[in-house]
């Protein structure tokens, strides 16, 4: 549910950025089908999602660079977005998976750090690439995965 993004978003941005934001109204209603329940029970399940109204300065997000692998592939997509308006001004990368998503769906972190931050890429993949933060120099890193897909384990 997106309650449950915002809520570890902003219990991450209170920790780590110092800034926790005021809970938005979750009030908007869609239904959605689970993307698991396809292949535990060969169908859709429905489930009533409540989205939240978002203040103006979502609005500035913008998405400046998608990068897709192949076709129906996750592992390798690069979304990059850019809020001139955001109230964190950070470059966040973010390497993981489903829990950031494309940044398109408010259940998704991704979505979250998209609209709060001044830049966000995220990685849709298991394994960090140095390269690329080297490149982009960011000023915050999030590495979230299951253990079992780290071929290098970051030293802290």
């Amino acid at each position: 549910q997106p309650l449950g993004a915002f809520s570890i978003f902003n219990a991450t941005s209170k920790k780590f950025f110092g800034q926790k934001f005021p809970t938005p109204q979750f009030s908007r209603q869609r239904i959605s089908g689970g993307d698991l329940s396809y292949r535990f029970f060969g169908h859709g399940v429905r489930e009533v999602i409540y989205e939240a109204e978002m203040s103006e300065e979502t609005r500035f997000r913008k998405l400046v660079e998608n990068i897709l692998p192949r076709p129906g592939a996750h592992n390798g997509q690069r979304n990059v977005w850019r809020n001139s308006q955001a109230s964190l001004d950070l470059k966040v990368v973010a390497f993981g998976n489903s829990f950031f998503g494309s940044g398109l769906d408010q259940c998704c972190l991704g979505w979250w750090f998209s609209h709060f931050c001044k830049e966000f890429h995220h990685f849709w993949s298991p394994e960090i690439d140095y390269d690329y933060l080297d490149a982009v120099n960011p000023d915050f890193v999030i590495c979230q995965t299951a253990e079992r897909f780290l071929g290098r384990v970051p030293q802290a």
